[in-house]
């Protein structure tokens, strides 16, 4: 399968917000974006995501404890007309901030080798997780909605952020 788009981004954590409880809030934004797509079932070879159309996703989630915090992974690997598309998600957190990694891959049918075409988009739990809260990539900060620069003072907040945009290259 090849990589089609990665997302990353950073969030720090609240003076008042626990660990635990924010990884706990991705956790069930995560259930919830796979709850939307289909039912998550659990056979003895695995567990599986079926879509309304019939179609059975595999769907593989490990969490870990590590030294410094929580991890957990979430791989969902859907069959498309064109052969399979790869969801993989990684969150988690350490000392005062939370981390989330997305990855897209797309590939054919297992036996041949050929390119396919692939229309992948910004995948929905990666909004559905910068709407809970604030993320960055590196010093930027990643939004889903547009910045609103209206009026005078808009125009002055729109002026120091490109300014501040292209001093740090």
């Amino acid at each position: 399968m090849r990589r089609v788009a990665c997302y990353a981004a950073t969030s720090a954590l609240k003076a008042e917000e626990g660990r635990d409880e924010a990884l706990d809030a991705l956790e069930l934004t995560t259930r919830a974006w796979l709850a939307s797509k289909g039912q998550i079932t659990g056979e003895h070879d695995g567990q599986y995501l079926l879509f309304p159309d019939g179609r059975r996703a595999t769907l593989a989630i490990e969490s870990r404890l590590t030294s410094g915090g929580r991890v957990s992974e979430y791989q969902l690997t859907e069959p498309t007309d064109s052969g399979r598309f790869l969801t993989r998600l990684i969150f988690g957190g350490e000392k005062n901030e939370l981390g989330v990694f997305i990855e897209l891959r797309a590939g054919g049918e297992e036996l041949r080798v050929k390119p396919i075409p692939v229309d992948a988009r910004c995948p929905d739990i990666y909004r559905n997780f910068l709407d809970l809260r604030d993320w960055a990539t590196g010093e930027t900060r990643v939004r889903t909605k547009p910045l609103p620069f209206l009026g005078r003072q808009g125009a002055d907040s729109m002026i120091k952020f490109i300014n501040c945009v292209f001093r740090r290259r």
